[in-house]
């Protein structure tokens, strides 16, 4: 798994939209504060490649 950050593995757990709105909780997290817009738009973009990815994994074959 590619090294991502606390806060944005928690909410690719729970419903991804959480981490954007819910704040606080992604403060404790580990996201710094205060988060621009740039910031913001990047936790989305790891959020999507990451939910992404997980969708278009391809199992082991061995099993079939």
């Amino acid at each position: 798994m590619a090294p991502i950050s606390m806060d944005v593995l928690f909410f690719a757990v729970i419903p991804p939209i959480a981490g954007m709105v819910e704040v606080p909780l992604a403060r404790r997290l580990g996201r710094p504060e205060p988060a621009s817009p740039e910031q913001l738009t990047a936790t989305a973009e790891s959020l999507a490649t990451l939910v992404v990815n997980g969708l278009l994994a391809t199992g082991s074959a061995g099993g079939r």
